[in-house]
């Protein structure tokens, strides 16, 4: 299964203005494009991934971007 060597996981992506779009604690859920309900622009987002092992020893954070097209 995904994720079971984390202890804690946190995803958060932003649009290029540095506005939070997306944050998910489930490294299950994916983003779907959308903000409070409204599908956003085609663009580049950024995202910021945060997690620990399962013994709670922190991991490098991973960036990155995504870039969407509709």
């Amino acid at each position: 299964m995904v994720g079971d060597n984390l202890g804690s996981y946190r995803i958060q992506v932003f649009s290029r203005w540095g506005e939070l779009v997306y944050q998910s604690d489930d490294i299950n859920q994916c983003w779907d494009g959308t903000h409070r309900g409204r599908p956003v622009p085609d663009g580049v987002y950024l995202y910021v991934i945060r997690h620990t092992d399962r013994h709670g020893n922190p991991m490098p954070i991973r960036r990155g971007d995504i870039r969407l097209y509709r």
